[in-house]
């Protein structure tokens, strides 16, 4: 029989710029346009951590984001 792939849950609150990219299907160019046209916020939506070598996604403000950006479709 074959063995299921194991899935772990973690409440996170950040998330490595690389892996959301991969999680949600983008590219990192689509994150840096967003943070050049000002749609996202560095220090608000990415977080530059001392001793990270990479950028971290603020979960929660994107998804604050998101929600108040969201279409209403009637």
């Amino acid at each position: 029989m074959e063995q299921a792939e194991k899935i772990v849950i973690i409440p996170a609150k950040t998330m490595p710029i690389t892996k959301y990219c991969e999680v949600f299907g983008l590219k990192l160019e689509q994150i840096n346009r967003r943070l050049q046209r000002g749609i996202w916020q560095e220090n608000v939506h990415i977080l530059k951590v001392d001793g990270c070598k990479e950028r971290l996604v603020d979960l929660e403000e994107v998804d604050r984001w998101a929600r108040k950006n969201k279409i209403h479709v009637v």
